[in-house]
């Protein structure tokens, strides 16, 4: 859902409003496409006017199982808030400006 705290009605280009930016907890799809399309939808009339950035929450980043490997990312939380997505449900959908990763060194 769209926090509450989002202009209505949707901003217009000369609009005071320079930028969202969700701190976790996105769409609370919980695994389901159906939940972040409907979120992706209701988000569209505002971000098609100012820049989106988000940080994923434990309801899109965590997993019910622990990582295999000891020295996964300590992003990956153990827990089952969301569904199962382990953050790549959001990473798909917000692309956010990170710094280019290293080249794998094998």
């Amino acid at each position: 859902p769209v926090p509450a705290t989002l202009p209505s009605p949707s901003p217009s280009p000369s609009s005071e409003l320079e930028l969202v930016w969700f701190v976790g907890d996105l769409s609370y799809a919980t695994g389901y496409a159906s939940k972040w399309d409907k979120h992706m939808t209701a988000l569209e009339a505002v971000a098609k006017h100012v820049p989106v950035m988000v940080g994923k929450g434990n309801h899109e980043q965590d997993h019910p199982t622990p990582p295999p490997n000891p020295d996964s990312p300590a992003t990956v939380k153990v827990g089952n808030d969301a569904g199962g997505e382990c953050g790549v449900a959001a990473d798909l959908r917000y692309r956010m400006p990170y710094p280019e990763p290293e080249p794998a060194a094998w």
